[in-house]
């Protein structure tokens, strides 16, 4: 799903720590009660990204009373109030409700634009304004002539290079625009008694499958060659249709090569894959076909290749598996105990895994949103909670100034300093050299229960050897995924 904004964040260094009794704790069933390819939402109300800065889940705490969330970038509160949101380059939230826009089933990203539509099938256009973080929203309106609206996609016209909205209406019809703007409407006579559409391919009531031309605008064809159809799916170029039996079924295109010798090679007519069975829903992801099936496993194959065959080999990744959530290059599969895991593409910390290696072939566990307090104030982080090897490694800038103590790092060593002093006596000094590993407490050596690491920029270091140091308790708090440290005045 392409973003019609990004999400901009710090690449600052930020300090780090490992709490051993996490071991036990980091496969104990998640809070999360929803989720998208890169943010979720906890049962408390919390709201939670990762992708870009953040390697890892990362509370927005600006955010609270969340029930579900559109496009990373809007969220939906218990009250069913929508809210825009947006993080700058310091690292400042900045929030505004959209009002007269509430309950909504559906918000999908246009190139300049995004479209929302609420429970009673009215639907809004949110236009974006450039060069501005948090656009400037009037009080919106619903869009004339279009309501009973159930769902909407858009796709590209390759030829006259327009993007094509479509909108279906309870009563099966299907609704696009006219020019090149949201503002005129007309049905396409071609598609009658629709249940389910996706970019230019639309499910009839009969179970038969209709493409729109993606060349330029026309009247949708018939798919031939399928039996009757439950669930389709699409990225606008690769087809997928599940039948009644089950089966899964592959049309359109497969692609080879890289860069500019990018091939890609249709295929017209629907082939059903023979070595897939019991499928409960598809979705392409990169260049390869995801498949959940009912039993709850995930199987996966490649659209890597000039022509799909009938018996492509499949290639189980996941068991156990409730429900998935696709990007373009990724996915996000949730656990029947609550957990979330990453597959695919992760180059931008796309998978919540606190790496940044370009793509992962296993599922890879997506971090647990864990919140950090100090005295009881919970303290914002720039980046969230790592679990690694068994420890917990947590941001501490901002605990470590609220400690009294002082942070100076030299890049030349990668050497950190934390240092604490009273009437001008110091009375700790910490050093951590990051290429070798090396400690010292107030010059003598000390051994670290963990090496520390940099992670795109930013650093992490043990917890428990420096705030013990400093003076302070470290407690996990199970129950609420939070750690309580504790200083004494």
């Amino acid at each position: 799903m392409k973003k019609w904004m990004t999400i901009l964040g710090l690449c600052s260094l930020i300090f780090f720590s490992a709490v051993s009794t996490f071991a036990t704790e980091a496969s104990a069933a998640s809070k999360v009660v929803y989720f998208e390819p890169n943010s979720l939402v906890k049962s408390d109300g919390t709201f939670w990204i990762w992708g870009g800065n953040q390697s890892v889940p990362t509370q927005i705490p600006e955010l609270d009373q969340v029930e579900h969330s559109f496009l990373d970038l809007f969220v939906e509160k218990k009250d069913k109030t929508v809210w825009y949101w947006e993080q700058s380059s310091s690292s400042t939230v900045q929030m505004k409700q959209i009002k007269g826009l509430k309950d909504l089933v559906d918000l999908y990203p246009g190139s300049s634009e995004a479209v929302a539509v609420d429970r009673e099938g009215k639907v809004y256009v949110l236009p974006t304004k450039s060069g501005t973080y948090i656009p400037q929203f009037d009080d919106v309106v619903p869009i004339a002539g279009l309501d009973d609206v159930i769902q909407v996609t858009n796709y590209w016209e390759q030829e006259s290079n327009v993007l094509r909205w479509l909108f279906l209406k309870k009563d099966g019809s299907v609704w696009t625009n006219t020019g090149t703007t949201l503002d005129m409407f007309q049905p396409i006579p071609s598609l009658v008694r629709i249940t389910a559409i996706d970019q230019n391919m639309a499910l009839h009531q009969n179970g038969s499958v209709w493409l729109l031309p993606r060349d330029s605008f026309g009247s949708a064809v018939q798919t031939q060659g399928l039996p009757s159809i439950q669930r389709i799916a699409s990225n606008g170029n690769t087809y997928l249709a599940i039948d009644e039996q089950s089966n899964l079924w592959f049309w359109g295109v497969s692609i080879t090569g890289f860069s500019d010798g990018t091939t890609y090679h249709e295929q017209a007519v629907p082939v059903l894959l023979t070595t897939m069975k019991e499928v409960k829903e598809a979705r392409i992801v990169e260049r390869s076909i995801v498949a959940l099936t009912k039993n709850g496993q995930v199987w996966t194959t490649s659209i890597d290749r000039e022509t799909m065959p009938s018996n492509p080999t499949f290639t189980q990744i996941a068991s156990g598996i409730a429900q998935i959530k696709t990007s373009n290059r990724h996915m996000i599969m949730q656990k029947n105990d609550g957990t979330l895991w990453g597959w695919g593409i992760n180059k931008n910390a796309q998978l919540g895994s606190g790496d940044y290696e370009f793509q992962h072939d296993k599922p890879v566990a997506v971090q647990k949103p864990i919140t950090v307090g100090l005295n009881g104030e919970a303290i914002p982080l720039t980046s969230g909670v790592i679990l690694r090897n068994g420890q917990a490694f947590i941001p501490l800038r901002s605990v470590f100034g609220k400690m009294g103590a002082d942070v100076v790092w030299d890049e030349a060593s990668k050497t950190v300093t934390v240092s604490q002093s009273k009437d001008r006596n110091t009375l700790v000094k910490i050093q951590i050299q990051y290429k070798t590993g090396q400690a010292t407490l107030n010059g003598q050596p000390v051994k670290l229960p963990n090496t520390p690491f940099i992670i795109s920029g930013t650093g992490y270091l043990p917890l428990r050897f420096i705030s013990e140091n400093l003076g302070a308790k470290v407690e996990w708090k199970a129950n609420d995924d939070h750690i309580a440290i504790t200083m004494k005045e």
